[in-house]
């Protein structure tokens, strides 16, 4: 791909297209929904050390850091998922009833969600049953079902908008975009690429090393570990835990069930990022039982490998390839030392200077920035230790 980008003089504009959805939006985005979840973890009663940690965790040890560098409606998705789950969250405390406004904006990420995605079905349908569950379980069936409302109205804008836009683009409201799709790329199985869960697409969605959950964060994998921790030292507890764990396997399933799921050897990890912070959540009462010290250096390799995965990244070029995204990653940077994607592309366009091309370059410039962050958080570490 590069090649034929660099043979029509398009691959400095493409690297530009790049550098303005990473750094302006990709990346920001992604760095404002890991301060969401440390406050989410402070509410609940995680200490400020240790949810810091936790947070960088968060964002460096799991694949939130692979797709920062890439434009990604997948990454849209996780964050309105997981905004409308936090909103019924209410730190736990199932007796406060949600606020006609809270269920409103809920429903309206979780409408949202539809909007970007088909999978979008999945977190409206479980989110609502819980709030449907929860309200005639405190105040009835009658009163129950009336105070459920807010959050289907709350789903009709977004919901409005893709029934609007796919009448635009394809002259019927309700089939989407994969039903007009040629039959390429899945669409000749199942309905239009859908079909029965299958066990080994399941399997490979989590371990597949071009693309699997835990190939990709094999610091998830205490996500699914039982609660073993106390409810005190749980961030999820009652019907929230019981609907954070009820979605993670509703989407699994829904992701088994999805051919396109395949495809993703192409990418890399993507179509299973709306279960990330869920299963990080659930990792939390695992990790909080260990001091900061301990999580930084136990999280030391989580987070190097994902380095490698994003930095060194390598692609399969097609099916025939055998070597995998994992693996020749690790090759690469096992080979080559520490790199940045930016300048290995400036490097591979030829328009590299000697100081590019020098080996120390990618060293100087991490090691800059590493100084730079540390002269940014020294006063903050000092203050936390002498408070």
């Amino acid at each position: 791909f590069l090649a034929k980008v660099r043979a029509a003089n398009l691959d400095l504009r493409f690297g530009g297209a790049a550098v303005v959805t990473s750094v302006f939006l990709m990346a920001p985005l992604l760095a404002w929904f890991v301060v969401y979840l440390l406050r989410m973890m402070q509410s609940a009663g995680v200490s400020d050390r240790k949810a810091l940690v936790l947070a960088l965790l968060a964002a460096f040890a799991t694949p939130i850091f692979y797709r920062a560098a890439h434009l990604n409606h997948n990454v849209f998705l996780m964050i309105v998922i997981f905004l409308s789950f936090a909103l019924l969250w209410n730190n736990g405390n199932s007796k406060v009833p949600w606020s006609v406004k809270t269920l409103a904006v809920s429903g309206f990420f979780s409408g949202v969600a539809l909007a970007f995605d088909y999978a979008g079905v999945v977190p409206l349908v479980c989110f609502f049953a819980w709030v449907v569950l929860s309200q005639l379980r405190h105040l009835g069936w009658r009163e129950g079902l009336v105070r459920s409302w807010p959050f289907v109205l709350g789903t009709f804008p977004p919901v409005a908008f893709l029934l609007f836009s796919q009448w635009k683009m394809f002259g019927d409201p309700f089939l989407p975009g994969q039903f007009w799709m040629p039959d390429v790329n899945y669409t000749d199985q199942g309905w239009r690429g859908f079909g029965w869960p299958r066990v080994d697409i399941f399997w490979r969605n989590l371990t597949d090393p071009n693309f699997g959950l835990l190939a990709f964060a094999p610091l998830l994998y205490l996500g699914f570990l039982p609660f073993a921790a106390p409810p005190s030292k749980r961030l999820f507890n009652g019907e929230a835990r019981w609907t954070s764990t009820g979605f993670v396997a509703c989407f699994l399933i829904f992701c088994a069930a999805n051919r396109y799921s395949l495809m993703q050897w192409n990418s890399g990890f993507r179509y299973l990022l709306p279960v990330v912070p869920f299963l990080f959540f659930q990792c939390v009462p695992h990790l909080r039982r260990l001091s900061a010290r301990t999580l930084l250096i136990l999280g030391a390799p989580f987070v190097l490998h994902s380095w490698v995965l994003s930095m060194a990244r390598f692609t399969p070029v097609d099916f025939d390839d055998s070597r995998t995204a994992v693996g020749e990653s690790w090759v690469r940077f096992v080979a080559d030392g520490v790199q940045l994607p930016w300048l290995t592309v400036l490097r591979n366009s030829g328009v590299g200077t000697n100081i590019l091309e020098w080996w120390g370059t990618p060293l100087l410039l991490v090691g800059s920035l590493a100084g730079l962050l540390a002269w940014i958080w020294m006063p903050v570490v000092r203050e936390s230790r002498t408070a």
